[in-house]
Formats: structure tokens, sequence, C-alpha cells
């Protein structure tokens, strides 16, 4: 007879590994964030792009802590019909990120256009630098949880690969 392996321990060790360094590295950057709030000049680029990376990694950190708990609770929900409810759950994430597409396409091209437009007319400085700041942290923000998807969806395909490698108690 061939062991069974607890999947469900398996991918909560997983999700909670995962989640625990993003947590931990967003918590960094809020604070590495904060300390520069503190030191730096009002009304330099430098101070308006430290404090939208502190509204980027607090929004993160608060996106991160919620997600990893939702995957934990469909973890937990959807022991004994092979984790459909946590399954079903990532697809609706996935789903969500690739309809909202052209949303995250017209806000950058949007964004960039504006910054380049007050660039060029020689615009305030306060609102020149606010926008190049912003779209900055847009490219960021979408690479950030594009890569946080990408990992989601490797997740997905582990939890679906997983039903088919997983061994029977029955001799071969």
């Amino acid at each position: 007879m061939t062991n069974k392996v607890d999947l469900g321990g398996h991918f909560r060790e997983v999700i909670t590994k995962r989640y625990n360094l993003y947590l931990l590295s967003t918590a960094l950057a809020s604070a590495i964030s904060l300390l520069l709030l503190l030191v730096l000049d009002k009304g330099s680029f430098a101070f308006s792009f430290s404090s939208m990376v502190c509204a980027l990694s607090i929004g993160l950190l608060i996106r991160n802590f919620n997600h990893r708990e939702k995957m934990l609770h469909y973890l937990e929900r959807s022991q004994g019909n092979k984790f459909s409810e946590l399954e079903n759950y990532l697809e609706a994430k996935q789903s969500l990120w690739e309809n909202n597409l052209w949303i995250r396409l017209i806000v950058g091209v949007v964004t960039g256009l504006v910054m380049i437009l007050l660039l060029l007319f020689n615009a305030d400085p306060y609102w020149s630098i606010t926008i190049a700041s912003l779209f900055i942290i847009l490219i960021l923000a979408i690479a950030i949880l594009g890569w946080l998807n990408f990992n989601d969806r490797l997740l997905l395909h582990d939890i679906r690969r997983s039903h088919r490698d997983q061994p029977s108690n029955e001799p071969e």
C-alpha cells in the first residue's frame, strides 16, 4: 500500500509560508516608506513617491492578509470535496484579474498621458510630481499584483493536479 499525503496540510503550509513572506516584505516596505516620510522634505519627488509607496505597501499588506485568510478558510471548508471551494475561489480571482485588463490599461494610459502633458506644459510642480509618482506606483502595483496572481495560478494548477496524482490506498 502507498501512503496517502495530507494534501490539505501541504497546501495549508504552502499558502501560509508564501503569504507570510509576502506579508513580511510588504510590512518592511511600509516601515521603510514611513521612515522616509519622516526624513524627506515635503514637496519633493522623493516625498511624493515615498507616500505613494507607503499607501501601496499598506494596501498590499491588507490585501495579502485577507487573501491568505480567505484561501485558508476555503481550504478548511473544502477538505471533503477535493478542494472545490478553494478552486472556485481561485478561479474567480483569476477571471476577475483577466476581466479587468482593459481597466488597468486605460487607467495607466490616461495617467501616463496626463503626466506627459503636465511635464510638457510646465504645470504646477506639485501636480507634476504627484502624477509622475502615481504613474510609477500604478506600474509597480500592476507588476506586483500580476506576480501574486501568477503565483495563485500556479497554486490552482497544483491543486488541480493533486486530484490526479494522489495515490490511492488500494494495492496495485
